[in-house]
């Protein structure tokens, strides 16, 4: 019973240590958009940074469905945002998303892009309001953007790639705060 007791013990060290490990080793995300006559998406996920497996995550959308017994008053309720302040709990997804970009790290972003409104004007608009993004991109290594106005039809193709990284545990802060500005009881 002894020997049993031991070796529980140190399974349970041994899987402790390997989650400490994979929260604290980076992780590296690959996403590919891609729109000709419809959309196409990838999205792999490669632990350890660029020398782990290359694992796929891409899968049908699908649409919501209504759940079994779910009422009109339920789903007005949960578009309220429920006993949660809607401000409150916009101020702590404005946070958490700016602290989560605060941590990741990207390692290229290209986006190749034809577009048209069917307006010449509007596209013409659309196209100058873009330019200074576009531009102030060149000035980060691994960014890359090409938009190509189309004035004649309504019209959008390209693809978009973006490789990020960041280490999982640095994102337990951020999350724990959110948590605690988002749900804590009002008062």
């Amino acid at each position: 019973m002894e020997v049993l007791a031991v070796v529980l013990t140190w399974g349970l060290a041994a899987v402790l240590f390997l989650i400490l490990l994979v929260l604290c080793l980076p992780l590296r995300l690959e996403l590919m958009l891609r729109k000709q006559a419809d959309w196409q998406y990838s999205v792999r996920l490669r632990p350890f940074g660029r020398i782990g497996p290359s694992i796929s995550l891409s899968g049908k959308k699908t649409g919501a469905e209504p759940k079994a017994g779910d009422t009109q008053q339920d789903r007005k309720r949960r578009r309220r945002g429920g006993p949660f302040g809607a401000q409150r709990m916009l101020r702590a997804v404005v946070r958490l998303l700016m602290d989560i970009l605060y941590r990741i790290r990207i390692g290229q972003l290209t986006l190749d892009a034809r577009f048209g409104l069917g307006d010449p004007a509007a596209t013409g608009q659309t196209y100058g309001a873009l330019m200074p993004v576009v531009y102030a991109a060149a000035a980060f290594p691994g960014v890359r953007m090409n938009l190509v106005p189309v004035f004649d039809i309504a019209e959008l193709t390209g693809a978009a790639r973006l490789n990020v990284s960041l280490i999982p545990v640095t994102l337990i802060g951020p999350a724990l705060r959110f948590g605690w500005q988002a749900f804590r009881a009002a008062g």
